[in-house]
């Protein structure tokens, strides 16, 4: 099935006083439209989506540190769904939010998508963020945990 997006005469694509930014936005949203349309079993949420990366790519690299040993898409996954299984034997319930304070690195990929998994809501923080405003976020999101690192 297509689905078309028509405009009245003054807002169509082809007016010349129309801006290439409005035209741009009209382009991705036909193409937003198609794909959904055509693409019903498409993957909803990054649960499904990790999941079905899993099926296609277990073996390949996933995640690294840089210049570091990459991690397959099997071994990410497994420790998703064990740091999830944690959070969730520790009373993370779906709605919580858990903080995410850290460099760039599969571990924090990890909790990232556990945090997801659990359907709690992560809360990233930048890790040179001042303190006060750290404190502030935690405060604010009312987190219930924080993944950080060393640093």
């Amino acid at each position: 099935m297509e689905i078309r997006v028509v405009l009245p005469a003054p807002f169509g694509p082809n007016n010349p006083k129309i801006s290439p930014f409005f035209k741009d936005k009209l382009k991705l949203s036909k193409a937003l439209i198609l794909l959904k349309e055509n693409n019903k079993d498409y993957p909803r949420t990054l649960n499904e989506f990790l999941e079905r990366s899993v099926e296609k790519f277990k073996d390949r690299p996933a995640l690294s540190k840089a210049f570091g040993t990459p991690i397959t898409y099997k071994e990410f996954f497994e420790k998703v769904l064990k740091v999830a299984d944690l959070l969730v034997n520790i009373g993370i319930n779906k709605g919580d939010r858990v903080a995410i304070l850290g460099e760039n690195s599969p571990n924090w990929g990890i909790s990232y998508f556990a945090i997801v998994r659990t359907g709690a809501i992560a809360v990233p923080m930048l890790p040179d963020l001042p303190e006060a405003d750290i404190r502030h976020v935690l405060l604010d999101s009312e987190a219930k945990l924080l993944f950080t690192t060393q640093k």
